[in-house]
């Protein structure tokens, strides 16, 4: 017992080598070296638009390949996710375009899509916390005021997006929705793009799993739809820890298969075995970075996730006893 648990510290320790990174640079060194980013301007994009610079201001890992807290219940998400992205819309986000961030947040990848569309491209940010819009706006104001120059804020309801600015080329829904909201539908031009992840719904505008979808607006008005792939963050953890040999066998998690996978923040991990959750129970497991150890436990009532979307402290069943 002793030396598994030993093992196990010594994988925590190794995993949050490899999830930590330095500086900016060094996050985009880890996601070329995992395959996660390959187009130049996307390479360049997140070069210049540095991450650190929209996290918290005394988070000392805000350089790590995690989600982190930006207060508010609000995050900013994982540099992976944001990679992928911006991959995915590369195409869309040309110099000229237009461009509708819902659920902005952090601004950060409001900025990397000012920064890909040029000085003579566009981008509103629809976001419904007032804080988190002063906080976009005055960090893009303080570190990228030529940027600032092409980017809007507006704190408001996303599903109604922002159709002063519209159409748009390339419509980001960084929230989770059964279906499309119609004021979004009439918002994008033709051939546009509108990048969302679609939930479980019972008609068959969405697909019926979680799914990183693109929509493509055709000219008679009908979607053009294709799914990239199921879940939130498939991939980055077993491309991690292939990236290093240091992270041991035991660490098994498909966190990444289960849908609010993403939301975690370097701590919490979630797990599940099977991503449609059909008994509807999580694994959650929680690193004490202070004292290097494990606790683990199952809870079965996935409404009370919502007291961990909201930052707040996860009560589990012993403490609740």
């Amino acid at each position: 017992m002793f030396s598994y648990l030993t093992g196990c510290l010594i994988g925590l320790l190794a995993l949050e080598n490899v999830l930590a990174a330095y500086n900016n640079s060094h996050i985009i060194d880890v996601l070329e070296e995992i395959d996660t980013i390959k187009h130049p301007r996307v390479i360049d994009a997140m070069i210049h638009v540095d991450r650190g610079h929209f996290c918290a201001h005394n988070d000392s890992r805000k350089y790590m390949l995690a989600a982190r807290d930006i207060g508010y219940g609000s995050i900013i998400d994982n540099p992976v996710q944001h990679a992928e992205v911006l991959e995915l819309l590369k195409d869309k986000l040309v110099p000229g375009a237009k461009v509708l961030d819902v659920g902005s947040g952090s601004g950060y990848l409001t900025t990397c899509f000012a920064h890909m569309v040029g000085k003579n491209g566009s981008v509103v940010g629809v976001e419904h916390i007032p804080e988190i819009v002063a906080h976009a706006s005055n960090v893009t104001t303080l570190h990228y005021p030529k940027l600032n120059k092409r980017i809007k804020f507006i704190c408001g309801d996303g599903r109604l997006g922002y159709p002063e600015g519209g159409p748009y080329d390339v419509i980001h829904v960084g929230a989770s929705s059964e279906v499309v909201p119609k004021a979004l539908h009439n918002q994008l031009k033709p051939f546009g793009l509108l990048y969302m992840t679609a939930i479980e719904n019972q008609d068959d505008e969405t697909r019926e799993l979680w799914n990183h979808t693109v929509y493509e607006c055709q000219p008679d008005g009908r979607w053009h739809k294709e799914v990239d792939r199921p879940g939130s963050m498939v991939q980055w953890e077993h491309q991690l820890r292939n990236y290093s040999e240091q992270v041991h066998s035991w660490w098994h998690t498909t966190t990444t298969e289960w849908p609010f996978a993403d939301r975690h923040d370097g701590d919490w991990v979630l797990e599940n075995s099977n991503p449609f959750y059909p008994d509807r129970t999580i694994h959650c497991h929680y690193v004490d970075q202070k004292k290097l150890t494990l606790h683990s436990y199952e809870h079965s009532d996935i409404s009370e996730l919502k007291t961990y979307e909201t930052r707040d402290t996860y009560e589990t069943p012993e403490d609740k006893k």
